[in-house]
């Protein structure tokens, strides 16, 4: 396991927890629930920063929930693993530039104080 994947780990794991206790705030009958659950989820997550940490949180939250919505199971596992590797990527890809950023002032450096 490296920094990148327990990053991702802990946003799964908040979204999971979101999910378990919003569901267990909601006081509708099961029906209005799920619809409840989804709506609330959605406001939530709207306000997270970042596409790819948003679709975790709420892929998670659905997963942690996933049998009360037995019809998408294999939506829902799908997304979740979709979203996990997403934000992987983004991690990754981030820094992956910062570290060429880190390279291009160094030799940017370097031909300064060559010219000195």
């Amino acid at each position: 396991m490296n920094a990148h994947t327990i990053q991702a780990d802990e946003i799964a794991n908040q979204g999971h927890a979101l999910g378990l206790n919003l569901w267990n705030a909601l006081t509708v009958p099961l029906n209005d629930r799920r619809d409840a659950f989804e709506a609330a989820l959605q406001a939530i997550v709207q306000s997270v920063r970042g596409r790819e940490q948003s679709n975790l949180i709420e892929a998670s939250a659905m997963l942690a929930l996933i049998d009360q919505f037995p019809a998408r199971e294999f939506r829902i596992r799908g997304e979740a693993e979709d979203a996990y590797m997403e934000y992987l990527r983004l991690i990754r890809a981030d820094e992956a530039a910062d570290a060429a950023d880190y390279a291009r002032d160094q030799a940017r450096d370097e031909r300064l104080m060559g010219d000195a």
